[in-house]
């Protein structure tokens, strides 16, 4: 720990214990460098000051908001100061906390798009500004996972993606996912992008065209290529991928779950004697079933597949934060 910009050890070997900070501590900072393996939670505004008095490195703030995610899920932490901590990020310029608030917010949105949308399209705008004056590795690849997020957000930044789509080989690698998003939101040309994915001669450009067909704004033409995906022109690692790409998109999460239900025994058949479904529907159903989990309960105990109980767990947990987010919990 940092008391004051001093480094002290602090050992944690009791199940309770004080420490003294002095009468008028300067700044303080537990876990610095997120290096220990547990939470720490700075309760109230004046706490909270003193951390943000500490020179913190990007893995103090890294840690600062893992910390706040797991106390936000867990029900320890009420969204009005969790948000408050995120506002604290506004300026931020350093990879790692610009990517982890932005994992973040793109969760919180698809829970609660209705209450979550406008700060995450707020922050993906400021983001991407701030990125685009990087040339680091680490910051180009980000740069266009934030710009394919705000075009989920922003329709205007769609269209004006979207109008790069035509000229698709002269953008820029990292940006190009988001040309392909920006024309699927703003065009609804499902057979287009069909016919693009069928042409495709790399992995890396078929997935461009995945994540397209997944984010559409009309959630039946994501239902369509949803069904698309289980056609057998789409590798079966690559359903996967339509899956996480689908849940990405707040307009279709009620579809995804749909089709998950309706599809349920043709993916156990396909991924027989593999993790693979394990892994899907921890990381990505888990969400898209937030607010249905009595269906959940329902279909899985008629499909009673390995990853049913973490499954259900996790979407449990979802389902309280997202009645949190909104209010109706």
């Amino acid at each position: 720990m940092s008391v004051s910009g001093k480094s002290q050890t602090l050992l944690f070997d009791k199940e309770k214990t004080e420490v003294s900070v002095g009468s008028a501590p300067k700044s303080l900072k537990l876990n610095l460098d997120a290096t220990g393996f547990y939470i720490v939670h700075y309760q109230g505004r004046d706490l909270n000051d003193l951390v943000w008095k500490t020179k913190l490195s990007p893995l103090d703030k890294w840690g600062l908001l893992s910390d706040a995610k797991n106390l936000l899920l867990s029900g320890r932490m009420v969204f009005k100061e969790y948000l408050g901590l995120v506002d604290r990020f506004e300026k931020e310029d350093e990879y790692l906390p610009l990517f982890e608030v932005s994992e973040q917010l793109d969760l919180w949105h698809v829970l609660a798009p209705g209450r979550m949308k406008e700060a995450s399209r707020k922050f993906h705008a400021v983001a991407l500004k701030t990125l685009q004056a990087k040339t680091d590795e680490n910051s180009l690849m980000l740069r266009g996972v934030v710009a394919g997020r705000l075009v989920l957000l922003d329709e205007a930044f769609a269209k004006e993606q979207a109008a790069k789509f035509r000229d698709l080989a002269s953008v820029e690698v990292n940006m190009k996912r988001s040309v392909v998003m920006g024309y699927a939101r703003t065009s609804n040309d499902y057979d287009g992008l069909i016919e693009r994915f069928k042409k495709c001669t790399s992995d890396e450009e078929r997935l461009r065209y995945l994540e397209g067909l997944a984010s559409f704004k009309k959630p039946e033409l994501v239902a369509k290529a949803l069904e698309f995906s289980l056609s057998g022109q789409v590798k079966k690692q690559d359903v996967r991928n339509m899956v996480a790409f689908a849940v990405a998109n707040a307009d279709a999460r009620s579809v995804l779950w749909d089709w998950f239900a309706r599809n349920i025994e043709k993916l156990i058949e396909m991924y027989e004697g593999t993790a693979q479904l394990s892994s899907v529907m921890r990381s990505f159903i888990s969400v898209a079933g937030a607010g249905r989990v009595e269906e959940a309960e329902s279909l899985f105990r008629r499909y009673p597949v390995p990853a049913a109980d973490a499954t259900l767990e996790r979407m449990r947990i979802y389902d309280r934060l997202a009645r949190s987010i909104t209010g109706t919990a």
